[in-house]
Order: C-alpha cells, then sequence, then structure tokens
C-alpha cells in the first residue's frame, strides 16, 4: 500500500522533531557534564571528584584485573581480605561484565561510565516522547518536555551515582502499563516489560525494585481486561523473577547459605524522604531557600520540583479552574487506580513510618518487626519517592498540554518555565573540567607507585578504614593498588561480606602485638595508630618510612629497592617508643571499689606485650576525668606505661553525657620491664581531687616462655568438671588454644588450668593464662561465680610432637586437682 502524502508530511514531521529531541538531549548534557566525559580514557573526572564516582571506577578496575571465577563478579583484591562484588561496588555490573570480555584490547586507563550517563539520558528522552505520545501532546510541549525532564532536579542530583541515574526505566514502565492499553500485541509489551526488569537486575537493586512493581501490574491489568489467561498471567509473573534470582546468582548478589545480612539493623528510616522533598532543593535553588530536615541523612529523598515546574502546576490548575467548562476531564478508571496504588506504596515505603516535616517528626506509625527488616533491607528508603515524582512531573505536563489555549500562549508560558526552571537549578548544572589520565593533587602517586611495587598487598592499619588521613584517601591508595595489581586492604562496597574482615583485624592486631608482620607486605598508617607497631619498632626488625604524612613499615627481611629517598623515621620512632613506653613504677596507691564503669575493646597479650584499648570513666557521671591510665599491680607496686587518650562520640551519644568525649584509652607496656609474677590490672582516674585508683579482677601472669611437660600418667576424669574448647588454631610454627573451664556451681576464684594433650605415645601437660569470661556467668545466670574460668595459651610446635591428640583441662586451687575433663578429641598437630 502506498503511503499518502498527508502520512509521508507526518512521518517527515516526526523524524524532524526527534532529531530536535536528540540535539537538545546532547545540548543539556553537554551542559550538566560536558562531552569529555564521553571519552573512555578519561579517569580523571570519575577520581578527582572524591566521592562515590571514584568508588564505582576503583570497582570495575579491580574487577577488570581479576580472573574470570565463580561468582562472575567476585573482587579480591579490593577489601581484601573478604574483596567484594563489582555489584557491591555499584559499577553497573551488565556493563563491567560486558567490557571485561575485552579485557585485552582495551586502553590501560578505561571507563564506561560517561557514556553510560549520556544513555541514560537519551533513554530518559526517548521515553519521555513516546508517553508523551500517547497522550497526544503537542510537539512544542514535547520540546519543552524533553528540555524540563532532562534538567529535572532530580536527575540531576542523582549524578554522584550513576547506576541510579536510569531513570528512564521508570518512565519506560509507565510507558509499557499505559501503551499496553493501546495495542493489542501484549505479548511485544509484556516482553519490553519483562527486559527491563532482567536489565534492570544486571543495574541496580533499587531500580530492579521499582521495574518489578510494574511486572506485577502490568500482567494483572491484562488479565484484568481478559488480554491474557491466569496461566500466561503466572508464567508472566513468576518466570522472569526466577530469573532474576539465577542472574544474581550467578553475579554473586546473592549467595544461598551465606550468613551475610542483606539488612542494616536499625536503619529504616534514617534516609527517608521528608514531607518537604518536593520543595527543598537542599541548597541547589537560586530562589527557594534551604528547608531543614528532621535527619541529615533524609538527603537521599531528594525530589525537588523545581520553581519552573511549580509555575507551570499552578498556572494549569488555574486555567482549569477558571475555564473548567472548555477543558479535558480528568476520568480515573480502573488501570489508572492500579497504577495509583503502586505509586502509593512506594511513596509509603520512602516517607517510612517516620512521618516528617522540615525537622519536626509529626507521626511515627508502629511497626511489625518483619517490617522493618525488609525496610533494613532498602535502608535509603527515600530513593523511592522517585515513581511518585515523575508521575507528579508527567501528570503537569499532561495536564497542560490537554488544556485549551491558544498555541502562542502555550509556547509563551513554555517558555517562561524553562527559563526559570533552568535559571533555578543553575547551581546543579556544571562541567567536569578534569580530563585525561588521573594523577592524585594529594599524594605522590608516582612515589606511592614505585615505594610499593615490591610487595604483594598493602595492609592499612587500621584496616577497612576509608577516611584514614584524608577525607577518602582510601580512592588513593586504592588506585596505587590498583597500577600494582596488589591486594589492599580498604574500599567502600555497599555490604561486607560475612565475618571475614573482622577476623582478620583480630588477627592483625595480634600480629602487631607480637611484632610479627609478613616480610611481603607494606604496612600503611598514621601518626594517630602509629603507637600499634611499637613492638615492632622496638624489636628493631622494621623499617619506617614517611611519605605525604604516612608511615609507611616494612619487614627488614624484605626483598626491596633501596628506597632512599623518602624520609626514614626508623630511628626517631625508636627513641619515641623507649622513652613513652617506660614503665614507671608507683607505690602507695589507694584502691577503692566500683568508682569507675570501664570496658576493655582489645587486650591483647604476648610474651613481650600488654596492649590494651578500650574506655573509662567515673560511675558517677558527676566527677569529671580530665585523663586516664592503665597499670599492673601487684602488693605495693604499681607499673604504668604512657596511656594515650582518644575521643570516643558513641560514649557521649550512649550516656547522654558530654564530659565523655576524652574517656577512650590505649596503652602498650612492655612486660620485659616488669619483674615475672601475678598481676591484676589497674585504672586509675585523675578528677579535682586527684587521681582514684581502681583494682580489677583481670589477671596477667608475666612468666617465662610456656614450655609443655612430658607427663607419664594419663590423668583420670575427675571432679564435675563443665567448659569448652572455643579456638583450636594452628599457624605455621604455634598453636593457638583458649576456651573456659569451671567445676560446676563452684567460684573460680584461686582455680588455674592446665591444657592436657593425650597422644597415641606421648602426653603433655601445659600451664595456661587466666582470662576473665564474664560472658560464661552471665549466660549460667551464677553472678561473677564463672568470671575467672578462661583460659589461653600459645604452644610452640616445635614442643610436641606431630599427631592426633584429645585434648583435657585440668583445674587446679592450690596445686591439688579438683577436676579434670577430656573437652575434645583428634586434634591433629602436623
Amino acid at each position: 500500500m502506498e503511503i499518502s502524502l498527508i502520512q509521508h508530511f507526518k512521518i517527515m514531521k516526526e523524524k524532524h522533531f526527534n532529531l530536535a529531541y536528540l540535539l537538545l538531549t546532547l545540548l543539556c548534557f553537554k551542559f550538566i557534564y560536558g562531552l569529555s566525559i564521553i571519552d573512555p580514557t578519561n579517569i580523571n573526572w570519575l577520581m578527582s571528584a572524591y566521592h562515590d564516582w571514584g568508588q564505582h571506577y576503583l570497582g570495575w578496575a579491580f574487577f577488570r584485573q581479576e580472573n574470570w571465577t565463580f561468582p562472575l563478579g567476585t573482587i579480591q583484591n579490593y577489601n581484601y581480605p573478604a574483596g567484594s562484588n563489582v555489584g557491591l561496588t555499584d559499577s553497573i555490573p551488565l556493563l563491567a561484565f560486558f567490557f571485561k570480555l575485552f579485557d585485552g584490547i582495551l586502553p590501560t586507563d578505561f571507563q564506561y561510565f560517561g557514556l553510560w550517563f549520556l544513555s541514560c539520558h537519551l533513554l530518559l528522552t526517548y521515553y519521555t516522547v513516546k508517553l508523551l505520545r500517547l497522550f497526544k501532546a503537542s510537539d512544542y510541549v514535547l520540546i519543552a518536555a524533553v528540555l524540563l525532564i532532562s534538567l529535572n532536579p532530580t536527575l540531576l542530583y542523582r549524578g554522584m551515582h550513576p547506576a541510579l541515574c536510569a531513570h528512564w526505566m521508570i518512565v519506560a514502565c509507565f510507558y509499557n502499563y499505559f501503551r499496553s492499553s493501546t495495542t493489542d500485541n501484549t505479548q511485544k509489551v509484556i516482553y519490553h516489560q519483562i527486559f527491563l526488569l532482567l536489565f534492570s537486575a544486571a543495574v541496580h537493586p533499587y531500580l530492579l525494585v521499582i521495574v518489578a512493581a510494574f511486572n506485577c501490574i502490568l500482567p494483572l491489568k491484562m488479565l484484568l481486561d481478559k488480554k491474557i489467561s491466569v496461566v500466561r498471567f503466572g508464567v508472566y509473573v513468576i518466570v522472569p523473577f526466577l530469573l532474576v534470582l539465577v542472574i544474581w546468582y550467578l553475579t554473586g548478589l546473592i549467595r544461598f547459605g551465606d550468613n551475610t545480612a542483606l539488612e542494616v539493623a536499625n536503619s529504616y528510616g534514617l534516609f527517608s524522604t521528608n514531607l518537604n522533598a518536593f520543595f527543598n532543593a537542599q541548597g541547589f535553588s537560586r530562589i527557594l531557600p534551604q528547608m531543614p530536615f528532621h535527619k541529615v541523612n533524609q538527603y537521599e529523598g531528594f525530589a525537588y520540583l523545581g520553581v519552573g515546574f511549580m509555575i507551570l502546576l499552578v498556572f494549569s490548575v488555574v486555567y482549569k479552574i477558571l475555564f473548567w467548562k472548555k477543558t479535558w476531564n480528568f476520568r480515573i478508571d480502573r488501570n489508572k487506580v492500579l497504577f495509583l496504588i503502586v505509586i502509593a506504596v512506594f511513596t509509603f515505603f520512602a516517607i517510612t513510618h517516620l512521618i516528617t516535616l522540615n525537622e519536626k517528626l509529626l507521626l511515627e506509625i508502629p511497626m511489625p518487626d518483619s517490617a522493618l527488616k525488609i525496610g533494613n533491607i532498602f535502608r535509603a528508603s527515600g530513593r523511592f519517592i522517585w515513581p511518585l515524582y515523575y508521575a507528579f512531573l508527567f501528570f503537569i505536563l499532561i495536564f497542560f498540554s490537554k488544556l485549551r489555549i491558544n498555541r502562542f500562549v502555550q509556547i509563551g508560558v513554555l517558555s517562561a518555565v524553562l527559563v526559570v526552571q533552568v535559571y533555578d537549578i543553575s547551581p546543579m548544572m556544571f562541567r567536569y573540567k578534569d580530563s585525561g589520565s588521573y594523577v592524585s593533587k594529594k599524594i605522590d602517586q608516582q612515589g606511592w607507585i614505585d615505594m610499593t611495587s615490591s610487595f604483594k598487598k598493602i595492609i592499612t592499619f587500621p584496616p577497612f578504614e576509608n577516611n584514614l588521613q584524608n577525607a577518602l584517601d582510601y580512592q588513593d591508595l586504592c588506585f596505587v593498588a590498583l597500577k600494582n595489581k596488589m591486594a589492599i586492604t580498604c574500599g567502600y562496597v555497599a555490604r561486607d561480606i560475612g565475618s571475614t574482615n573482622n577476623e582478620f583485624k583480630k588477627g592483625l592486631e595480634k600480629q602487631l602485638t607480637e611484632a610479627s608482620i609478613d616480610p611481603n607486605n607494606i604496612y600503611v598508617t598514621t601518626q594517630k595508630y602509629i603507637d600499634a607497631f611499637y613492638p615492632l619498632i622496638e624489636s628493631g626488625n622494621v623499617t619506617v618510612k614517611e611519605h605525604d604524612g604516612y608511615f609507611c613499615i616494612y619487614s627488614n627481611k624484605s626483598r626491596i629497592r633501596r628506597l632512599s629517598r623518602f624520609s626514614d623515621k626508623t630511628a626517631e620512632l625508636s627513641q619515641k617508643v623507649h622513652k613513652e613506653l617506660k614503665v614507671k613504677v608507683e607505690t602507695g596507691l589507694v584502691f577503692s571499689n566500683d568508682i569507675v564503669k570501664y570496658n576493655f575493646d582489645v587486650k591483647l597479650k604476648s610474651e613481650k606485650t600488654l596492649n590494651l584499648q578500650g574506655w573509662a570513666f567515673f560511675s558517677d557521671l558527676g566527677i569529671r576525668s580530665d585523663s586516664v591510665k592503665v597499670g599492673l599491680v601487684s602488693q605495693d607496686k604499681a607499673y604504668f606505661a604512657q596511656t594515650n587518650i582518644f575521643e570516643r562520640p558513641d560514649l557521649v551519644d550512649n550516656f547522654k553525657s558530654a564530659s565523655l568525649l576524652k574517656s577512650g584509652f590505649k596503652s602498650t607496656i612492655f612486660l620485659n620491664q616488669i619483674p615475672l609474677g601475678k598481676y591484676n590490672l589497674v585504672i586509675g582516674l585523675k578528677s579535682n581531687q586527684g587521681w582514684s585508683y581502681q583494682k580489677l579482677e583481670d589477671e596477667i601472669d608475666i612468666k617465662e616462655q610456656i614450655v609443655p611437660k612430658r607427663i607419664q600418667t594419663v590423668p583420670s576424669e575427675t571432679g564435675n568438671v563443665i567448659g569448652n574448647l572455643d579456638d583450636f588454631k594452628q599457624e605455621k610454627d604455634k598453636i593457638e588454644v583458649s576456651g573456659w573451664a569451671a567445676i560446676e556451681n563452684e567460684d573460680c576464684n584461686g582455680i588455674t588450668h592446665e591444657l592436657i594433650l593425650i597422644g597415641d605415645t606421648n602426653c603433655y601437660m601445659i600451664a595456661t593464662d587466666n582470662v576473665i569470661r564474664r560472658d560464661v556467668s552471665d549466660h549460667f545466670k551464677v553472678g561473677s561465680k564463672y568470671n575467672k574460668s578462661g583460659y589461653s595459651v600459645q604452644i610452640q610446635k616445635s614442643s610436641i610432637s606431630k599427631g592426633t591428640y584429645k585434648v583435657g583441662i585440668r583445674m587446679l586451687r592450690e596445686n591439688n586437682v579438683i577436676g579434670f575433663k577430656i573437652i575434645t578429641e583428634n586434634k591433629i598437630i602436623n
């Protein structure tokens, strides 16, 4: 059939307007970001920003260097040792997987985020035009809509988070939903929606949830319209969601049977939407003032309309009221009701059960724990205001387009609205001029690359601290590790995987206490934390270099190039260690009971040192302490090393007292400066009246190196012993054993523990250190009876024959055996 002249004219006109929409979108993009970000070799704009962009780029770049493994999205060297997943760094997994296939031919510095931004803007324009054409909007309205939607404040604000800029998916869902009423090709529409769902699954979970809601109501709408059967409805709803689970499983975003918690406890409501969201530009408006929040985290609910959109809404409503007989009547039908229900659900979830306006909490709605757990998973609930936001924007545009007004008046109003809107939100429109290769302005990047190139890992201390010395300096340190293809113990991720990092941190602290580090690693810390390395520095087995204000520590056994151009601080710090950690002896102390509230966050003892870290303050909060010290006391002598004080804002919050800010302490005591013997820990607090001391029940036994003794006779089990072997950990040259044991219903005061290893040919007795175990007393609800039931010991492997052993615990009081029990069997020592 030949196309009529009129049809041909309409097609040509539509093509010309489509070209205009494309050019307008590119113009908007240039004003927002600049076209240089499209250059795939330009990583400077990402890394120089020092916010989420750096995280996203690093996630992709580390992932690119990894070998393919399962799950497919695994990253091991970033946030080492737990690593991460390319989805948890919000690096747009779909593109990360695609471009990793071509890793061998890609430039060294390669990024796809600029192309992604441009694609998001172009697709948003595409679906904006498609949606408004469904409602027969005029070409003039379409031109204005393309500009207004491309420059909508919520999209510009979300530019800090590339994956979440795919707002076109929301508009595409609107289009599919309303398009289904105008076409008989339901299968094509539903397949398009399913594609959106699977696409969103490989982009970001928040967008997936929004798209998924339309994957439920679109088939339901078709079922109610009798366009599909009940069976097809079930298939269209269930199968796509199963495919999403498959995608997430292959990617590694979910792991069946993993102990990773998806929820962040007590977080639902922190990142909610404030009721002022549509009018609060958060300081980005040239016209309206910034409005307050109830909680600072409510920035996630950003949904500012812009003064231009507000004017368009007011004009449309006023015109409608004045000329209501001559204008379009909006009719609510069943299909619109389904749409509005979904919008309402997302809106309520975004606002949360804590309904706030400005700084005020208007209402708190009680919610069951099960609902709160779901909310904790999507803690940035404010983002779910987007469906309402876009529905409102398009309602305003469609409402205006239906008004029967003069074309020139329509053009004039839209032009005025555009001018006002652009002026209002112009602070959000800026170019990123950084281009080309990235060179940090904060550190000597090449110097760091040279310094670390001979090592396998960069161990930051404290590990997993992303603001070690400067804000977000993890990005610079990770970039150095990236260039050397090294693992590094920092890197921001959306969720930690399991407890691997916590175990690593504890092990690292223990290693430092024992003056032991891996010669394959370089350790990076700052002045604030250098005291953790004092045992190593005192041992004389490490070199300390200072660079850019950081301390870099490595073993003297490390095989590295001479780093003479970096400042050597080894001798200076060694002198400082000897000065600061010289133990001072005090006598004649008077002790009081229950005057101190305290806790030890860290209490690590090795053969040479005792590391203590925690907090302490007067039980009577009315007595202000201006200093804390911890030490060891035996009979009339107390031994104190220098105690460093640090701030504990968490105590201020928990106990509601500003005077507790400087209640944190940490101290390293070198045990070779203290005579052998048994000691109690002591805490001293200084007030206006002088020093007050409290002797603690925590005991420290300073003795010669523990040597297992062979015994000829295997003890018989006796006494009503209860207990547990908590840990039997073997390392290269030693075994660490810990647990607890008690005589049932008897007080453990005065009791000592001996570990008994029973092998086929050899048996050993090993004296242990006493460990306070208040948790055992609390568990059995026996007051403080079992507080001294804990034991621990380190055994050199060279002192024990290899083999399989039963492990028993023998308990003594005044050198008399009062109980023995085999705790476990079949422990292999190799």
